[in-house]
């Protein structure tokens, strides 16, 4: 693993998003993004990039999960997410949108999704946050984990850090899709990103605990090839 401790969020976007764009940039790349705050300022700089940038013209953009039962067009779908800050200000088609839809049958949207990242063989990079439990994508701490794309049982931690991008009387899913850790772990390159002091407890756990386990998923990424965390000095703890 290759860790990189930012001293602040303008250098942490920075290095995130240079990354990304170099693992992108030929043709025919495949990239799998995450959603929520930590990476919006990843995207703004990309997105300053990727202007008039040919190179990503046959680029296919997956999303790590979405909520079920959210159409793409609501404003806390994933789907919706990507694009107002990423797709929409971007030189790419739709075609180019390879996306999970969380207004489709849920179990029929498992597979389709898997039949799409089949025709891609792996992933050359997947992005992703971290959740305070530890978890990545939708994937949960678990006594067991389903390798491909499932649906999932949001957890209480999950619902409670969630809950607050969503109106105070709108309902918030209780599952989402996800992309499984077979997938995440076949992927030519795995980027975690963590910001911020409520990501430091779980970053010092990453770091420091040896164990690899299903109840706290991030584990599983020591043992990938090629991973890379970058972290702001807020999330890095220097007592590791």
């Amino acid at each position: 693993m290759k860790l990189l401790v930012c001293e602040n969020i303008e250098e942490f976007s920075t290095v995130a998003a240079n990354l990304i764009y170099n693992s992108i940039h030929h043709s025919k790349a495949s990239v799998c993004l995450p959603t929520g705050s930590t990476p919006i300022p990843v995207y703004e700089k990309l997105v300053s990039m990727m202007q008039d940038d040919k190179a990503f013209a046959e680029v296919k953009f997956f999303n790590l999960d979405e909520y079920a039962g959210l159409e793409p067009t609501h404003h806390q779908s994933y789907a919706y997410f990507l694009n107002q800050h990423l797709y929409s200000h971007i030189p790419i088609r739709n075609e180019q949108l390879l996306l999970i839809n969380g207004a489709n049958d849920p179990q029929d949207e498992c597979k389709r999704y898997d039949t799409l990242i089949d025709e891609i063989s792996r992933f050359d990079v997947v992005v992703d946050g971290i959740g305070t439990n530890g978890h990545i994508a939708f994937n949960e701490p678990a006594d067991h984990f389903i390798p491909r794309t499932h649906i999932s049982e949001i957890s209480a931690t999950t619902l409670q850090a969630n809950r607050r991008f969503f109106k105070e009387n709108e309902i918030m899913p209780l599952q989402a899709i996800t992309l499984g850790f077979e997938d995440i772990m076949k992927a030519k390159k795995v980027i975690l990103l963590a910001t911020g002091p409520s990501k430091k407890e779980v970053i010092r756990r990453f770091l420091s605990e040896k164990k690899i386990t299903t109840q706290f998923p991030i584990s599983l990424l020591n043992m990938h090839p090629d991973l890379t965390l970058i972290v702001d000095s807020e999330a890095y703890s220097e007592s590791i």
